[in-house]
């Protein structure tokens, strides 16, 4: 039996215009006479070439026409016997075949249980794609989708949002089939995609796990959907995952990985440990893992529990001067400068000239008061790496420390020369021209540090410095501030509002640039319904606040107060863009739409927030008014009256 499919010609540059010549598309298909099973014949004759169509037709960039079947009492069974490699299969259509850049090829043997595809370029006149499937005779429809796959990686189409809920509602088992679907997809769908059957998915990757051992990829995407599934706080479902996945792939890295961090948020670091030194015996690629857990543990409060991992890590990477920088970092931050020094040392025998390790034990020796030390390891940085802007900033701390204040001014300046949108830098500069008595130099760095800061951190650490060179004040004076926050922090969680607002009111008058009071003064007013207030005291959020989503809920929320809807509805929309999944924005969203009198968009964001939170009696009372309203429409239409 033989089937025969055109594809249009295709675009290569399809996904910049987003365009591709109109075509028209038709199956010439024919039966092999010797299937004299007619139920079968019915089968392959509809069925599978339709399949095919409409396989092909989820992808938009390959557009279909109709379909022309052949008779097998028309006599092309026997042509297509004949010439069983040739696309110009019959000479009336060949005509229509020149319009055409490729042809689909295929070949089914129900008998062998063999089905064969091909890509014919008609350019370049020979077969450039061609896959072999083998199974029952009722599993070749779905290797069709199989070779959808292998066509949509071979042309590089990444499938719409709409395209890949409908290929992955029936995804395919086969190992390299359903690969090739993920990576086409380019991201794991049981994170991208909602309208899929999860649990039914997980069989399939699990399944196609065991057909294929040897695929990184498969575990990959259940790895990915277990840290989502702990971020969300659903252990026990990453847990009842992971040990299916555990079972196949015992010493993943991913599997090992998560783990591991499970045991160490569960304080069972022996446990931890010990399965780290099981997993790299049984796959010695896994040796860099301690590491990383090291550093992970040691920017926590725990930082003291990184020791052992630490250890682990040398043992079994001694050459990586990485783990000594990062050791001696631990122990620095702990003052702990002798055993600082003593790992800065070892790294500095494997790798003798590396900068950082340089610069770290020149700083060691710095704050452990052995500036001599120091000096002479900054002589030797300078003359390995003069135009390096970390070795002169850290050259200027040691000129500030010692109160050479001129030489760290020329220093910091000289490094910030060289690397002027280093948000890192930048910060030290503050930090620096803060700790000589320069305050219009602090606050311009400080400033240009938030400015140019992606990282949370950095971004904070910098926002605390120009809160705090702002106002005027030293830093115990913050510190007292700062706990003064945090007291009207608790005092609102106890709904003692108006002593919570008092104590705001004093902070944000010592610290008139710090964001986190005035966004608390906001809320605050808001829940006293002094909605004018709560505005006036988002202002002073709105350049310096990170997160511009909540805030702008925040806003839409004293707008909605004020039933100024209109205003409130871009607010909503930007916020929930950004957090789609947030129930509290979804359901403001929904009851905005319900005032602004779009029922229908309401409702379905309303019901949405139902299922999400099926106790939440606001919204029961809220679809009630929407039906409410939408039997009084219906009421007043058959009356004639279209008021409400």
């Amino acid at each position: 039996m033989k089937f025969h499919y055109y594809l249009p010609e295709f675009q290569h540059s399809v996904q910049k215009s987003n365009s591709y010549l109109p075509s028209m598309v038709f199956i010439v298909f024919s039966i092999d006479p010797k299937d004299e099973d007619e139920r079968l014949q019915n089968v392959y004759a509809r069925r599978l070439p339709q399949v095919m169509k409409t396989k092909i037709d989820m992808i938009t960039h390959f557009n279909t026409s109709y379909i022309l079947p052949l008779n097998r009492t028309d006599g092309s069974a026997q042509y297509l016997d004949s010439a069983p490699d040739s696309p110009f299969f019959k000479p009336e259509f060949v005509e229509q075949f020149e319009r055409f850049d490729y042809l689909i090829e295929g070949s089914v043997s129900p008998e062998a249980g063999i089905l064969i595809i091909k890509l014919y370029s008609r350019s370049e006149e020979k077969v450039i794609l061609e896959r072999r499937y083998t199974g029952t005779k009722f599993e070749f429809a779905e290797h069709i989708n199989s070779f959808l796959v292998d066509l949509m990686n071979f042309f590089k189409i990444t499938p719409t949002g709409k395209e890949k809920e409908k290929l992955l509602s029936e995804p395919t088992t086969n190992p390299k089939a359903l690969e090739l679907l993920l990576e086409a997809l380019d991201q794991d769908p049981l994170n991208a995609v909602d309208n899929i059957d999860k649990e039914k998915y997980i069989g399939f990757l699990l399944s196609s796990m065991k057909e294929d051992s040897r695929s990184q990829t498969l575990p990959n995407y259940l790895t990915g959907y277990i840290n989502k599934l702990l971020k969300s706080s659903k252990t026990e479902k990453a847990v009842e995952i992971l040990e299916k996945v555990e079972e196949l792939k015992p010493d993943n890295k991913k599997v090992v990985e998560i783990r591991t961090h499970i045991s160490i948020t569960r304080h069972q670091m022996d446990k931890a440990l010990e399965l780290l030194k099981n997993s790299i015996s049984n796959n010695s690629e896994l040796a860099g893992l301690p590491y990383y857990f090291a550093r992970e543990i040691m920017q926590t409060d725990r930082a003291m529990e990184s020791i052992p991992f630490f250890e682990l890590a040398i043992l079994h990477e001694p050459e990586n001067p990485d783990i000594y920088d990062s050791f001696g970092y631990y122990y620095t931050a702990m003052e702990k400068y002798e055993q600082a020094l003593e790992q800065f040392k070892k790294g500095m025998e494997i790798s003798p000239y590396r900068a950082s390790t340089l610069i770290n034990t020149a700083q060691a020796y710095t704050d452990a008061g052995m500036h001599e030390e120091a000096k002479a390891i900054y002589e030797k940085l300078l003359t390995l790496y003069s135009e390096s802007p970390d070795c002169l900033t850290s050259y200027a701390i040691y000129h500030a420390i010692n109160r050479n204040f001129r030489e760290a001014s020329g220093y910091i300046r000289a490094a910030l020369d060289l690397s002027p949108e280093n948000p890192q830098i930048n910060l030290t500069a503050a930090r620096l021209f803060d700790f000589i008595d320069d305050r219009n130099n602090a606050e311009r760095y400080a400033k240009t540090a938030i400015d140019l800061s992606n990282d949370k951190l950095t971004r904070e650490e910098a926002q605390n410095l120009y809160s705090r060179i702002d106002a005027g004040i030293s830093e115990d004076e913050q510190k007292k501030n700062r706990d003064l926050f945090l007291q009207a922090v608790i005092l609102l969680r106890k709904n003692e509002i108006g002593e919570a607002l008092k104590l705001i009111d004093k902070v944000v008058e010592v610290e008139p640039e710090f964001w986190r009071a005035w966004f608390l003064k906001g809320v605050t007013c808001r829940l006293q319904n002094d909605y004018d207030q709560a505005l006036e005291a988002f202002d002073h959020v709105d350049e310096l606040y990170p997160e511009q989503a909540y805030l702008r809920h925040e806003i839409a929320k004293c707008l909605m107060a004020q039933e100024k809807f209109v205003e409130a509805f871009p607010l909503l929309r930007f916020a929930f863009k950004a957090h789609p999944e947030d129930p509290e924005i979804m359901a403001n969203m929904g009851l905005n739409y319900l005032y602004m009198g779009r029922l229908t968009e309401a409702e379905t964001l309303l019901l949405q927030v139902k299922r999400m939170d099926p106790d939440n009696q606001n919204i029961e009372s809220y679809l009630s008014e929407i039906e409410r309203i939408k039997k009084k429409r219906q009421s007043s239409r058959g009356n004639g009256d279209t008021k409400d």
